[in-house]
């Protein structure tokens, strides 16, 4: 059987990353959680090269057990416009940030002519394809509890 991999998407802003320490916990808790022991995973030991990276990039990293490949790529947020309402299977499962994404892509393919969707699940909203939902009311961010994965940013804006 071929080992789960997952991902994480660190933002990089000047050779810094940013809210390492949210990634590094997720990382951290899913191979916990996927193989039933302890990483040694750290993103200060200088085994990413960031030094020279000028600038807002986002570092990809794919793991299992163990580090499997770091690529980097420019920033570059995405503009959604418009959105379209997709129901997910009840089993959908992303509770943990897996490197296959093709039930989500599945997802996506049904968004007509929108920029991105917002998935549906049991009758709640829980995220689009790549990020968390938030909303902001002036004072504080409100953001569903029924989330299928608990992204940083999400965790970040609610702490």
């Amino acid at each position: 059987m071929d080992e789960l991999l997952f991902i994480e998407t660190i933002r990089v802003e000047d050779g810094t990353f940013v809210r390492p320490e949210l990634h590094l916990q997720r990382m951290r808790q899913t191979v916990r959680e996927a193989y039933g022991v302890a990483s040694g995973f750290d993103l200060a030991d200088g085994s990413i090269p960031l030094q020279h990276r000028k600038g807002t990039v986002k570092c990809r990293i794919v793991y299992g057990r163990s580090l499997s490949e770091i690529s980097f790529a420019p920033y570059v947020p995405r503009e959604i416009r418009s959105l379209r309402l997709v129901a997910a299977d009840d089993e959908l499962d992303y509770h943990l940030k897996y490197a296959d994404r093709s039930a989500l892509a599945r997802l996506l393919q049904r968004r007509d002519d929108c920029d991105e969707i917002l998935i549906v699940r049991d009758g709640a909203i829980t995220d689009t394809s790549y990020s968390n939902v938030a909303f902001f009311d002036g004072r504080k961010y409100v953001t569903p509890d029924t989330f299928l994965l608990n992204g940083t940013r999400r965790q970040y804006l609610l702490g």
